[in-house]
């Protein structure tokens, strides 16, 4: 496997780096800080960086159909407007648990927004996976998660890919993209303890996954049909938490990462830890689906 060369950003570190997505609307690579309660945007073209202050966790970031982008926040929803850092909250019924905050989470190709819950202490198999949709109600789809991250889609969209982190497991489902069903669960890919566990991913235009290494120093990418790997990205950080495909032929993928709970002689190792970076792994990805609400 050849080596691929990343570069960071030049961004400020995040504590908790993640939901890397593309907004092709506005040409502009959006993440947010978990940790850090912000949500971010950085505009290859210029080298604009922007950030909004949230006030409270912050999940997951989704381009929409409107001028603003959707954020699930640490228990509720609200779409942002980046660029003037206005943020206007809506009302979901049910709410999530006061005992549990959003994470990872992407749109399907209906434009229903689909985001993990779980408890900040990440107690075993109390969360869930949810589904936001366009007409702003919520349902939980998927449940006795602990840490419910990384998800994508096949090409014909008819198979939900899913991560629970620390089973170190990628799953594969039956999606009905009209509906929303999922059935009938199987392996794809179990990772080892030395692997590190599996956190963020995307599909890229082959029809293959890429996959953030939690304490495993890279991203991996993966056979949807075996499992097998294919390619990595060795990363001079050891928590990689998502990647996205972006940039106008989707030919770059940006790579978050974090710096929480690292000591201080790890930080000394690892002074990008928490970057967001940047690599051309030879192959482009898919455009990011929209809210469609």
């Amino acid at each position: 496997m050849s080596p691929h060369v990343v570069t960071p950003l030049p961004f400020p570190s995040n504590l908790l780096g993640e939901g890397a997505i593309w907004h092709a609307r506005a040409a502009r690579l959006l993440w947010v800080d978990i940790a850090g309660h912000s949500v971010h945007g950085y505009e290859p073209a210029t080298g604009r960086t922007l950030t909004a202050l949230v006030g409270e966790s912050a999940g997951t970031v989704v381009p929409t159909r409107r001028r603003e982008v959707l954020v699930a926040l640490q228990r509720g929803f609200a779409f942002l407007d980046l660029a003037r850092a206005r943020l206007t909250p809506f009302p979901v019924e049910p709410l999530l648990p006061a005992t549990h905050r959003f994470n990872d989470g992407k749109c399907d190709s209906a434009g229903r927004l689909w985001v993990g819950a779980m408890s900040p202490a990440a107690e075993p198999a109390v969360g869930a996976l949810w589904c936001l949709h366009p007409e702003l109600r919520a349902e939980s789809r998927r449940t006795g998660l602990t840490i419910p991250n990384g998800i994508a889609w096949s090409r014909d969209g008819r198979t939900l890919y899913h991560i629970d982190s620390p089973t170190r497991r990628v799953e594969a489902f039956d999606f009905d993209p009209f509906g929303g069903g999922i059935a009938h669960p199987r392996l794809l890919r179990e990772f080892t303890a030395a692997d590190g566990y599996p956190d963020g991913m995307t599909l890229d235009s082959e029809g293959q996954l890429w996959v953030a290494l939690w304490d495993g120093w890279r991203v991996v990418r993966i056979d949807t049909a075996s499992g097998a790997t294919l390619a990595e990205i060795t990363l001079p950080v050891q928590r990689p938490t998502s990647c996205a495909f972006g940039g106008p032929a989707l030919d770059t993928l940006y790579i978050t990462s974090a710096r929480i709970d690292l000591a201080e002689a790890q930080l000394a190792r690892q002074p990008l830890a928490g970057a967001v970076f940047a690599s051309q792994p030879g192959v482009v990805g898919l455009p990011a689906n929209e809210f469609a609400g």
